[in-house]
C-alpha cells in the first residue's frame, strides 16, 4: 500500500471520529434539555404527602393535605424525607432511560452510572433503595426501574 492510501485510510477514519464527535455532542445536548425537564414524585401510602423534585434531587414542591397533618411532626418529617428519597431514585430512574435512550447502552459515560443505579447492593447506592422495594432494570419485564411499583 502506497503512502497515498495510507493517508486517505488515515483522513476517512479522522472524517469518521469527527462526525462520530459530532453525533455524541447532539446527543449530550438533548439529554441536558430532557434533563431540565426531569421531575421525579413520591407519595406517601395515604395519598396525602406529595414530594416532587428535580434531576439533582432537589425538592421542588411539597403537598401536604391536612388529614396528614394528623400524623404528628416527627411522623410526618420522617415520611417526607423518605418521599424525598423515593422522589430522587425515581428522577435518577427518569435521567437514567432518556441516556439509555440518546446515548445507547454501549456509551461509556453510561457504564458506572448504570451498574451503580443498577446494583442494589452497590456501597455507592442510597441505602434507603432496598428498602423501598427497588428492582433492578433487568429485572423488570419492560426493561425499565421500578420502586414500589411507581414506575
Amino acid at each position: 500500500m502506497g503512502s497515498s492510501e495510507e493517508a486517505e485510510e488515515v483522513l476517512e477514519r479522522i472524517h469518521a471520529d469527527i462526525r462520530l464527535a459530532k453525533q455524541r455532542a447532539q446527543a449530550l445536548g438533548e439529554l441536558a434539555e430532557t434533563q431540565a425537564t426531569v421531575q421525579g414524585k413520591a407519595m406517601s401510602e395515604l395519598h396525602d404527602v406529595v414530594v416532587t423534585v428535580d434531576a439533582a434531587g432537589q425538592m421542588i414542591d411539597l403537598q401536604i393535605a391536612a388529614k396528614a397533618l394528623q400524623r404528628g411532626g416527627l411522623r410526618l418529617s420522617a415520611e417526607i424525607v423518605t418521599l424525598v428519597a423515593k422522589a430522587k431514585l425515581d428522577a435518577q430512574a427518569q435521567t437514567h432511560r432518556a441516556a439509555l435512550k440518546v446515548l445507547g447502552a454501549d456509551d461509556p459515560i453510561l457504564w458506572g452510572y448504570s451498574a451503580t443505579l443498577l446494583d442494589a447492593d452497590s456501597p455507592a447506592i442510597d441505602p434507603t433503595r432496598r428498602r423501598m422495594g427497588y428492582v433492578p432494570l433487568t429485572d423488570t419485564p419492560a426493561g425499565e426501574a421500578t420502586w414500589n411499583g411507581s414506575r
